[in-house]
């Protein structure tokens, strides 16, 4: 079973492609200049 990170993230995925003119532009930025980053540093440890 998948953990909660990882179902939110395709949640979030989905939710993206399916309606993209629903997406706040700012906050899908912040998620990747600022989320994603920090994610991979705690993926790499």
């Amino acid at each position: 079973m998948p953990s909660p990170i990882w179902r939110q993230a395709a949640r979030n995925r989905d939710f993206v492609v399916h309606h993209d003119d629903r997406v706040d532009e700012q906050a899908l930025w912040t998620t990747v200049s600022v989320s994603f980053p920090e994610l991979r540093l705690h993926l790499e440890e």
